[in-house]
């Protein structure tokens, strides 16, 4: 069923969970917009499922009970509407133009040669994109006219 119990651990500021019963170790994968369990939530029961299990060397845990930034909230019902969404450009390479998406919280990039880009994009400018990836680790952006 892939649902066990154990206890939040952190070691060397890195998130564990100690399942219970085997005493065994797995990492937690924490999101960049996840809100990271507090001193209180350490050594407590958590119930969590184990992710990549196909590859043991591998294989993390996921809590169960995740909390995360309003702006992590606000991307995924544009994900789920399929919403544009209005991004200031922070920062432009060769390899891409990075966004800052919801205020500053949330960063996304996008391939300069992309399709529907304006020309003579600056820092500071705002295009619209449109969320077509998105997972608690990533979410991707492409330009809507």
């Amino acid at each position: 069923e892939n649902n066990f119990i154990g206890y939040l651990k952190i070691i060397d500021d890195k998130y564990f969970v100690k399942e219970i019963d085997s005493y065994l170790f797995f990492p937690i994968q924490i999101s960049p917009w996840q809100i990271k369990p507090t001193e209180a939530e350490l050594n407590e029961a958590v119930t969590f499922a184990l992710d990549n299990l196909e590859k043991k060397e591998k294989i993390t845990a996921s809590l169960f009970i995740q909390k995360f930034i309003p702006e992590y909230y606000s991307a995924e019902r544009a994900f789920k509407k399929q919403e544009p969404i209005h991004a200031e450009i922070y920062k432009i390479t060769e390899y891409g133009i990075y966004l800052n998406l919801f205020g500053d919280k949330v960063q996304a990039k996008i391939s300069p040669a992309a399709d529907n880009l304006p020309e003579n994009l600056k820092v500071g400018d705002k295009i619209n994109v449109s969320i077509s990836y998105f997972s608690k680790m990533k979410i991707v952006v492409k330009p809507v006219l």
